[in-house]
């Protein structure tokens, strides 16, 4: 049961007050929910090198999440003003620090079949992600930070799932390596189902 933890202030917000964070997300996560097992990931610009963020989000708010607000002492905050197209669960609030530093924290959870996707779009940026759904768009299939889908007879079906990707010139074909039913675990493979080179969050800064 993953989630996406992404800190906003100066370009860069300093390793401790990241790892300060992660932590006490993945302490109330457990408190919170009463479930073990929690991945916390870093996103946003903090994943990309301490650019600025710049990735946006919407959803629910079921009842462990107002838990999780009140546990780790959030002050509201007011949702981005960019909407990407997500529908994560999540939290956008402002935290204090132990050194007493004011720190936006975005909270995202993503259930682990669409985490290495969630990871993809919430790491950003948002220049370098359009061009990444475009890609797809262009091949023949659809892009956003759930799934990655293509059409068959008027349908939209899952890939790697339900169907093979498509390449350029409209054809069908597996990357090396990839069959029906595997899945997608890591970034790197939604990477390769798109047919482009992988880059690491630092090599996705657009301007």
């Amino acid at each position: 049961m993953p989630c996406l933890a992404s800190a906003k202030g100066p370009p860069s917000i300093g390793a401790e007050d990241v790892a300060e964070a992660v932590s006490r997300v993945l302490e109330s996560l457990t408190r919170s929910s009463g479930v073990d097992g929690w991945t916390v990931e870093v996103v946003g610009g903090e994943a990309r090198g301490g650019a600025a963020h710049d990735t946006a989000q919407e959803g629910l708010m079921p009842s462990h999440l107002e838990r999780m607000r009140k546990d780790l002492e959030l002050e509201d905050s007011a949702a981005p003003g960019v909407q990407s197209l997500d529908r994560f669960d999540h939290i956008y609030g402002v935290r204090r620090t132990a050194a007493g530093k004011v720190r936006r924290l975005d909270i995202i959870l993503a259930p682990s079949e669409e985490f290495a996707m969630a990871l993809v779009g919430w790491t950003g940026s948002r220049t370098y992600l359009r061009l990444l759904r475009q890609h797809a768009k262009d091949v023949g299939m659809y892009l956003n930070s759930h799934r990655l889908l293509r059409k068959i007879d008027g349908k939209a079906r899952l890939v790697p799932d339900e169907a093979p990707p498509i390449v350029k010139g409209g054809r069908e074909a597996w990357p090396v390596g990839w069959h029906a039913g595997r899945r997608i675990l890591r970034q790197e493979d939604v990477f390769e189902l798109l047919g482009v080179p992988y880059r690491e969050p630092a090599d996705r800064n657009c301007p």
